[in-house]
């Protein structure tokens, strides 16, 4: 009876110290996991490169070792289009991926990711890059806390977009969204295209037929979600 109670006891010590919760902040204001936060805010660094940092932090409810990743899902351009990401020490750039490896993390302390997305003046027009960012236990593919990062032209601005994947769904050949108050629906593939800006308000649908089959994010109000076209 007492081993199977010190062995309880001590299971559950282990969960406990496995239930560590991980958040992402924007300007000290928690990012929920899954959500989608935008960037327009960018700043010409005087050398030919605009710079993008949408000042998000993260941090743990407990003392741990994380692996930081930024992942561009849209479409590598190595030449012109870059991501960084500085938090823990040295910075680290790259054209599609950085990964910050065995980053700690203290309880209760912001850690700055010091991320930023840059393109060189080169470019015709701002470009729009989606990266998606995650934090796992260091060695681990466990994601603790997962969000996407838009930059794109607009108004100088950053925004977090409220999760919700149930408000554009697509369904024989038509994209019907549903929404409570006019708003401005915009959807992106992967690559960073953006396929459809339309207002809207109530429930309608938007012919799909020439959208390429394939995964989208799409931003309604302030909302986000991710949508698949058959």
């Amino acid at each position: 009876m007492k081993k199977f109670t010190l062995f309880a006891a001590c299971a559950a010590f282990a969960l406990g110290m496995n239930a560590q919760t991980v958040k992402f902040l924007q300007n000290g204001k928690e990012i929920v996991s899954g959500e989608t936060v935008t960037c327009t805010d960018w700043e010409n660094d005087g050398f030919g490169t605009f710079l993008c940092d949408p000042e998000i932090s993260v941090v743990s409810d407990q003392n741990i070792l994380v692996d930081i990743t930024a992942e561009m899902a849209t479409e590598s351009q190595a030449s012109t289009r870059f991501i960084q990401m500085c938090c823990g020490g040295a910075c680290m750039i790259g054209s599609d991926k950085v990964v910050k490896s065995g980053i700690s993390l203290t309880a209760n302390s912001a850690m700055p990711l010091e991320f930023e997305t840059s393109y060189w003046d080169d470019e015709p027009q701002t470009p729009t890059i989606i990266t998606d960012i995650f934090v796992c236990p260091a060695g681990s593919n466990e994601k603790l806390a997962a969000i996407t990062v838009i930059t794109s032209a607009g108004d100088g601005a950053v925004s977090v977009f409220e999760i919700d994947n149930t408000l554009v769904t697509f369904s024989n050949g038509e994209l019907k969204y549903e929404v409570a108050s006019p708003c401005t629906l915009a959807l992106y593939d992967t690559d960073g295209k953006l396929f459809v800006e339309k207002a809207v308000t109530g429930n309608g649908s938007i012919d799909a037929t020439g959208i390429p089959a394939g995964v989208y994010v799409y931003t309604l109000g302030n909302k986000s979600g991710k949508v698949v076209v058959r």
